[in-house]
């Protein structure tokens, strides 16, 4: 950059997990026991002889994460599948496939990490970030999950639209089910929502 507004900041970014990194150490180094953080931004890459700018969308999830708005939730820890159901609860409306990660998103860690894939190809990832990059950062040795893809690579079948929040307290209801072995944990899943029935975290 010919006039950064600091030497921090310099260079084009080529992730916005850099700048979401950075606002978790600041807020560890101060008392913090657990982040949620997102960023919606522009991040850059090489492209021949040139620079490709894109719009990236990014999120970091860290440490014990706040429980949800019901007086009996309980906290739970930042790890791969909370990560992976919080992206497909919001992207519930656009289709989209999960991919082993390739090798070259070596922020990843190499065993908890996934592609996201529109129609036109791959669209960013997502996963447990590497232990080795915590520690460079400074970040506490707790799970830490993370993901980066570029919106406009997904396929919106309509615009999307806010949807308000219940007036009324959340409910929760403990449900004790005898299934046979042959009907797989998709099939009941998918009639429990088929009925209204969408918090399905505790079935086992």
């Amino acid at each position: 950059v010919a006039n950064p507004l600091s030497a921090d900041w310099a260079f084009l970014r080529t992730t916005l997990l850099i700048g979401l990194l950075r606002s978790a150490a600041l807020n560890f180094n101060r008392g913090a026991g657990g982040l949620r953080l997102f960023e919606i931004g522009r991040a850059y890459a090489p492209a021949g002889a040139g620079v490709q700018e894109t719009v990236r969308f990014a999120g970091l999830l860290i440490g014990p994460q706040p429980p949800r708005a019901h007086w009996r939730a309980r906290r739970e820890e930042a790890d791969f599948y909370a990560l992976k159901g919080l992206l497909e609860t919001a992207l519930r409306a656009v289709p989209f496939t999960w991919r082993p990660a390739q090798a070259r998103a070596r922020h990843y860690h190499p065993k908890a990490s996934l592609e996201l894939h529109g129609a036109k190809g791959p669209a960013g990832g997502a996963g447990l970030l590497h232990p080795e990059l915590l520690s460079r950062w400074g970040l506490p040795a707790l799970e830490a999950a993370a993901f980066e893809f570029e919106p406009f690579a997904l396929p919106y079948p309509e615009r999307p639209r806010f949807t308000p929040f219940s007036p009324f307290p959340a409910i929760e209801r403990d449900l004790s089910l005898l299934i046979g072995e042959r009907h797989p944990y998709a099939e009941l899943a998918a009639c429990l929502r088929a009925r209204g029935i969408t918090a399905l975290s505790r079935i086992a």
